[in-house]
């Protein structure tokens, strides 16, 4: 048994996380806020697996990953500290362990962000490079222009890669 003290190593988050299933499993109670029923987490992640929506599932498939999630992927979060499981109440949560897990976790919403401000940047100082080529902005050079926006590339990557590197600590 996993004792709270206890660091999970590298190889140990692997392999919890080398199953779609439990990867999604833990996806879903990052998300809630309080405990939530073993049924009720088995119903959204089939419904997650099949591309479908809770109501439309079919019972086989409502079956099929609560039986997975009761005899092995809950109880293999268990042992190692991640999840709790109430077996009376059947509810389910993350332990303050899970934040372990969290720099091996990839959130694409986030990754998604960056790029969207590295193409603001590029694309504002392309049209800050075409409006002063037309004179449309006299007053700023070509050369500051470029300082200025490579500037702000650096400050954006520095940003992005202190928030990373903060990730990992």
């Amino acid at each position: 048994m996993f004792s709270n003290n206890d660091e999970l190593s590298q190889d140990t988050v692997f392999d919890v996380l080398s199953s779609a299933r439990r990867r999604e499993t833990i996806a879903i109670l990052r998300e809630e806020e309080t405990p939530i029923e073993l049924t009720t987490l088995a119903e959204i992640v089939a419904a997650r697996e099949n591309d479908t929506t809770v109501e439309e599932l079919s019972s086989q498939d409502r079956k099929r990953v609560y039986v997975s999630l009761y005899q092995t992927h809950v109880p293999k979060l268990v042992d190692v500290g991640i999840v709790e499981h109430d077996s009376d109440t059947g509810e389910v949560w993350l332990t303050s362990q899970a934040s372990a897990i969290e720099p091996y976790l990839h959130n694409p919403e986030q990754s998604r962000r960056w790029h969207r401000y590295y193409l603001v940047v590029a694309v504002v100082g392309g049209l800050a490079f075409l409006a002063t080529s037309f004179g449309v902005l006299p007053f700023v050079s070509g050369a500051l222009l470029g300082q200025i926006l490579v500037l702000a590339f650096v400050l954006l990557a520095g940003a992005q890669f202190l928030l990373a590197w903060q990730h990992r600590l």
